[in-house]
């Protein structure tokens, strides 16, 4: 498959990645699955500090990319020829195939440099209503549990927003508004297709009989916000004014012209600060206690 018939959606999860799918993909020109993470699987090789394993992997890439150096073996082009390969089911009698995965955010910077002829369609929403969105969704019940998209909501938005002014000026880059998608479905959508250069037609935003991007993972409800209409208790409400903190009101208006609702500094958000990456303090934990009985039975 040529890089240029692939399409790749990111955004933070939750920010209207599947509906632009659900758009983007319901013509015959246009075909996709449900969110298939096959850059993430490739991650060990395109961004190694995103790897952690039981084993010492940076020293065993150290090893590998030493082995490389002495082949003289291209790995970045052996990489590219076979992510492609993963797709080429998707291209028999399609024009495009998007590769819908939010968390790919994490490696954007890798992803253009790898496919600098692919398209790439970043969609951006309030990240305030992203969080909202992740806790009603997915019926977070604690700070503890929503501490497991700590990256996507503190670290995402700043990724995304450096990758679109980055490349501002990249005709192979288009970035959506979701909210100005919702508003105004007709113009926004005939313009991504435009760009596209695929025809647009009234019907296509009728969306009910697409079923390419469904799957094991992506939106459940399909942006079906009464579903998920429930009220957040007390300590979200506080976190919620606590995030908006942290982003403050400069990013927030870089990022997509987004006013705060409450900026202030909460002990709720300080806490699921405090949190920290689990699995990073795990993966500590966990070798801090295999240091110690090695020591142990050294001695013994």
């Amino acid at each position: 498959m040529n890089e240029e018939k692939l399409i790749f959606i990111v955004s933070q999860p939750r920010a209207g990645s599947t509906y632009v799918q659900n758009l983007l993909s319901n013509n015959d020109k246009v075909n996709t699955v449900s969110e298939p993470w096959v850059m993430l699987a490739l991650a060990p090789f395109i961004k190694t500090e995103l790897i952690k394993s039981t084993y010492d992997y940076n020293l065993a890439m150290d090893a590998f990319l030493d082995y490389l150096n002495k082949c003289n073996f291209e790995i970045n082009d052996e990489i590219k020829s076979f992510a492609l390969k993963f797709y080429d089911p998707l291209v028999q009698g399609y024009e495009y195939v998007i590769d819908k995965t939010p968390r790919y955010w994490e490696i954007l910077d890798e992803l253009i440099e790898l496919f600098p002829e692919s398209k790439f369609v970043i969609v951006k929403r309030n990240p305030l209503n992203v969080a909202k969105s992740i806790i009603k969704t997915w019926e977070i019940k604690s700070l503890d549990k929503l501490n497991h998209y700590r990256r996507d909501l503190l670290m995402a938005p700043y990724k995304l927003n450096e990758f679109c002014l980055k490349h501002e000026t990249n005709n192979n880059v288009y970035i959506v508004q979701y909210e100005e998608l919702l508003k105004n479905p007709s113009i926004q959508v005939k313009s991504i297709y435009d760009w596209l250069g695929v025809r647009f037609k009234e019907s296509i935003l009728e969306t009910s009989e697409n079923n390419k991007f469904k799957g094991k993972y992506g939106d459940p409800y399909q942006n079906d916000r009464d579903k998920i209409d429930r009220k957040l208790s007390k300590p979200f409400k506080d976190f919620l004014s606590g995030y908006c903190d942290f982003l403050g009101e400069s990013f927030l208006n870089s990022y997509g012209s987004y006013s705060p609702d409450n900026l202030k500094s909460t002990n709720a958000f300080n806490y699921f600060l405090e949190l920290g990456d689990q699995f990073h303090k795990n993966h500590s934990i966990k070798k801090s206690l295999n240091l110690r009985l090695r020591r142990l039975f050294i001695n013994y």
